[in-house]
C-alpha cells in the first residue's frame, strides 16, 4: 500500500517529536557506572532520600523501584524537553508565516503550546 507523503510540516513536527523522546532522561538513585556520564545516560540523583522527598513533593509524573533503586520521570525533564519541542515549533511556524506573507498567503493556524 502506498501512502501519500506528509506535508513537511508535519514531518518536521514528527522529527521534532522523535528528537524530543530520546531527550527524556528517568532519573535514577542507582549508581552511575563507568561508561555513563550524568545528564546524557540518567540524571544521577545524590541520594535516595533526596529522591523520595522530591518523590512526595510531587516533583515526579512516575516513580518506581526495581532492583532496590528508584527510577522515575521528573516534571523538570519533561518541561525541558517540552521547551525544546515548543520552541523549535514556534521558529518553524514563524518561518512558514513570514514566507507566506511573501507570497501574499493570509496564513492560518492554532499552535497549542
Amino acid at each position: 500500500m502506498l501512502l501519500p507523503a506528509l506535508p513537511p510540516k508535519l514531518t518536521e513536527l514528527l522529527r521534532l517529536c522523535r528528537c524530543a523522546l530520546r531527550d527524556w532522561l528517568a532519573d535514577t538513585t542507582r549508581a552511575r557506572r563507568a561508561y555513563e556520564v550524568d545528564g546524557r545516560d540518567y540524571h544521577f540523583v545524590v541520594s535516595r532520600e533526596q529522591m523520595e522527598r522530591d518523590i512526595q513533593c510531587h516533583q515526579f509524573i512516575e516513580a518506581g523501584q526495581y532492583n532496590g533503586n528508584l527510577y522515575g520521570t521528573s516534571v523538570q525533564s519533561v518541561r525541558e524537553v517540552a521547551e525544546k519541542v515548543r520552541d523549535s515549533l514556534k521558529a518553524s511556524l514563524n518561518c512558514s508565516v513570514e514566507r507566506s506573507k511573501v507570497i501574499a498567503i493570509k496564513p492560518t493556524y492554532t499552535c497549542i503550546c
